[in-house]
């Protein structure tokens, strides 16, 4: 299995020390695969999107960045001449309606079991979880994601406030949360939850909430 990078979301500059750390994780001398389309590209074209990710990561050592924004007929082979795959933020509906009408959410499953790294920005790191745990109402809410994190799902932009709302996910789902906030992320390995950047994270589980340790 490959590691896994769960974003809470956050600007080039409030992520900077967690973008060091994975750029320092992968083989910088196999380009990196960018995908964009949790965005919507009538907002901000993805055009723009890949600038801004080659901003932030090409002055850290990243070689070469490369954009994919059609999925159809994308092979494990194809992905896996890449050092890792960097999925962005915006709407984890739209991205994962997009994997599964490809079947890429296969392709990405195969990728990580063979050591892959994943980095998922915000709703790229909600995707990767069991649940999809954005929604604001429960039966919305229940819908199956990747499951890459050990049945784990993910919350990010996390605030306190939101507590009472992760309880209620993590008895009417089934499944664990980790908890996230802007300028934080959890590198998630098969044995370790660890956290990056500035703030704390939390996993929730049952009606316990832990304090993830930090790398």
């Amino acid at each position: 299995m490959g590691g896994l990078f769960l974003s809470g979301g956050g600007n080039a500059e409030q992520t900077r020390e967690i973008n060091e750390y994975f750029i320092q994780k992968i083989d910088s001398g196999k380009p990196l695969l960018y995908i964009p389309l949790a965005g919507d590209p009538e907002f901000r074209t993805y055009d723009r999107c890949l600038d801004y990710v080659k901003s932030m990561f090409n002055p850290l050592g990243a070689s070469e960045i490369k954009m994919w924004t059609d999925l159809r007929e994308k092979t494990f082979d194809d992905v896996m001449q890449f050092s890792a795959v960097y999925i962005s933020g915006g709407d984890p509906m739209r991205i994962l309606k997009k994997f599964k009408e490809t079947a890429f959410d296969e392709v990405l499953t195969h990728y990580h079991e063979a050591g892959g790294t994943i980095y998922g920005q915000s709703a790229g790191a909600n995707i990767l979880g069991k649940k999809i745990t954005v929604m604001d109402d429960m039966e919305n809410g229940n819908l199956h994601a990747l499951n890459l994190i050990n049945g784990h799902s993910v919350w990010c932009h996390y605030q306190e406030k939101s507590d009472l709302k992760l309880y209620e996910y993590v008895d009417g789902f089934d499944t664990h949360i980790i908890a996230i906030p802007e300028g934080t992320a959890v590198y998630a390995t098969p044995q370790k939850l660890s956290v990056l950047g500035s703030n704390e994270a939390y996993f929730f589980e049952n009606e316990n909430k832990a304090l993830l340790e930090k790398i």
